[in-house]
């Protein structure tokens, strides 16, 4: 039904773990998982754990952003939803983003296959 992504094409996608976007995939794929924890980076246990990335002032000064992942018919993580706003009331209603955008990520993934 889908054509199969290969392999050299996932790792260049997926190998960018100092963007929000690359971190969350690093996250949600289980090959890099175990490949990127053992590097040292337990903020992406974080991650991970929440199901969502987040970023105050990391990137942009001022900016705070909060990334989902979406994913493909295998459950492979292709691409992310975010959503970026000011910091100081960014702060305030980022778990409620971060719900919104999971549901939204999530009806993109089952519209593209995925049923996990």
């Amino acid at each position: 039904m889908f054509p199969r992504e290969s392999h050299r094409r996932r790792e260049r996608v997926a190998g960018s773990h100092g963007t929000l976007d690359g971190e969350l995939v690093v996250c949600c794929d289980e090959a890099k998982w175990e490949r990127e924890i053992c590097l040292g980076l337990p903020q992406l246990a974080e991650i991970r754990e929440r199901g969502y990335a987040m970023s105050f002032g990391e990137r942009r000064e001022g900016a705070a952003s909060v990334a989902v992942p979406i994913r493909d018919h295998e459950g492979y993580p292709v691409a992310a939803m975010s959503v970026c706003g000011p910091m100081e009331r960014f702060r305030l209603v980022v778990k409620e983003n971060a719900a919104l955008l999971m549901e939204a990520a999530n009806g993109v993934s089952q519209a593209m296959g995925y049923r996990g």
